[in-house]
């Protein structure tokens, strides 16, 4: 993904904005922290975040409903991350 937004800085005039939207996952049932791997990712490209949003999910997908069926222990996560970031 550094690529990709590397490219993104490399195409974007200054004062251009990249907006990403990100979630945390479970992986070997302990969350990941995407929304801020995400952003440091931003950042070591030369991205300053601007704004933050955190919205929360109405609705579970599918498969994240059988993950919690099958491992009840885990945290439940019901929110996603809007990064909006501006080239200086």
């Amino acid at each position: 993904m550094f690529k990709v937004y590397y490219e993104c800085w490399k195409v974007l005039k200054s004062g251009g904005r990249i907006i990403v939207m990100a979630k945390p996952f479970i992986r070997n049932r302990k969350p990941v922290d995407l929304p801020f791997h995400t952003y440091i990712l931003l950042s070591r490209c030369g991205f300053v975040l601007e704004e933050l949003y955190k919205l929360r999910l109405k609705i579970k997908s599918f498969w994240r409903l059988l993950y919690y069926k099958k491992y009840s222990d885990i945290p439940v996560i019901n929110h996603e991350y809007v990064l909006v970031c501006r080239k200086p």
